[in-house]
């Protein structure tokens, strides 16, 4: 996980709890805030029925990962319109960024979550040079989910009952499907 902000440190406890990996090790630039996240993740792992290891690490220390989750963005400044505001200082971080990690895990796959998603999937694919199918941006993905727990709530059905989604380029042109 490169990245360790709200966004990397719930999909670091997600992906262990859920039993999506056996090893799981996070970066941020802090590496006070990876190693605080780690700890605590590693920690709520005794109440999942499978064995995790979580911790935090360099880059040098993602050797050979099979996934890279890049959560990296800059600060988001206070008077934000919109996400494009990010893009020329997300991609210089990831100019910056990436090469540490691919250069240690050339066969991994990038899954980006880094603002705005689809500029920044298209910048990844071009800084590393992976083939288009190994680089995959999350889409509207969390907009689905934050969908379909307002629709939960709202018609009192559980959200893994529900079949809805937001389609479309994640932000002001996505839509409700």
């Amino acid at each position: 996980m490169i990245g360790i902000g709200k966004v990397g440190s719930t999909a670091s406890f997600l992906i262990a709890m859920d039993g999506l990996a056996g090893e799981l090790l996070l970066w941020n630039r802090t590496g006070s805030v990876a190693r605080a996240e780690a700890v605590d993740i590693q920690q709520a792992s005794a109440f999942i029925p499978r064995r995790v290891t979580v911790r935090a690490g360099e880059a040098e220390d993602t050797a050979g990962s099979d996934i890279l989750v890049m959560c990296a963005s800059v600060p988001k400044p206070r008077d934000m319109a919109d996400r494009s505001q990010l893009a020329s200082g997300n991609a210089a971080l990831i100019r910056e960024l990436l090469p540490r990690f691919t250069a240690r895990s050339p066969e991994a796959t990038i899954v980006n979550v880094t603002k705005p998603l689809d500029a920044m999937t298209g910048r990844i694919q071009e800084v590393s040079g992976l083939p288009w199918q190994r680089v995959i941006g999350t889409g509207t993905l969390v907009d689905s989910t934050r969908f379909r727990n307002l629709l939960s709530q709202r018609v009192g059905i559980h959200p893994l009952d529900l079949k809805a989604c937001v389609v479309g380029e994640h932000g002001e042109t996505q839509f409700a499907a």
